[in-house]
């Protein structure tokens, strides 16, 4: 049982293949219901194919799911797609820096923010790199802000949770990220991507009034 284990792991492994059907097959599995209770949380499933793919039990929380995924008509997914979107453009809406946002914008924020995970450790960025791949709104977990030493030693600078965004400084400025942040504990996030959030502070201008303020409110709040 183990090398018929470590043979279909190897060859999941060394598949050219992303499509859940066939990497079923390769696992020696009935693709019709190896991926019941399965938890696509976080996972692009964009352009997969579930026709004939029994979900039951399967958590699609936060997934990526578009008009490219196919699911038999009636599929209780469609319930935790919509969920998910709704979801996401909720907490988008309650992010302070976006409380003045119009539904149109928001719709357009959507667009083009998707789902992160991380686990406890893992480092998000680095101090010093670009902060053109985006910004961070935490959903779920913990993680430190942290300031490397000459040596490379990180120190705690602040620790952030649910409901705030980071990077979003260095991506107005185009500056680099001026801190590490690493998750402290297993971490979800909406990643809002850097070139989209540009362009649409370039072409809604009371959009980028009302995100100016919020900026200069916190900086003001943070030096005083």
């Amino acid at each position: 049982m183990k090398e018929n284990y470590l043979k279909a792991a190897y060859s999941l492994l060394v598949a050219n293949t992303d499509d859940l059907r066939e990497l079923a097959v390769l696992a020696g599995e009935d693709p019709a219901t190896f991926y019941e209770y399965c938890d696509f949380s976080g996972v692009d499933l964009r352009g997969q194919d579930f026709t004939g793919v029994s979900t039951l039990g399967a958590n699609f929380m936060g997934a990526l799911i578009d008009e490219t995924t196919k699911f038999d008509e009636g599929n209780i997914v469609d319930e935790a797609f919509e969920s998910s979107n709704d979801l996401k453009i909720r907490l988008l809406r309650e992010c302070d820096l976006f409380t003045h946002a119009s539904e149109d914008v928001l719709e357009e924020l959507f667009s083009f923010s998707r789902w992160v995970m991380f686990d406890a450790e893992d480092v998000v960025f680095e101090k010093g790199e670009s902060s053109a791949s985006g910004a961070y709104l935490v959903v779920e977990g913990e993680a430190d802000l942290m300031l490397p030493d000459e040596h490379g030693v990180k120190r705690l600078i602040v620790k952030i949770g649910p409901n705030r965004l980071v990077g979003e400084l260095g991506l107005i400025r185009g500056e680099p990220r001026q801190l590490a942040m690493v998750a402290s504990k297993p971490l979800k996030c909406i990643l809002i991507d850097g070139k989209g959030f540009n362009e649409l502070l370039r072409k809604e201008g009371e959009f980028c009034f009302g995100v100016l303020q919020e900026v200069a409110g916190y900086v003001s709040s943070q030096s005083g």
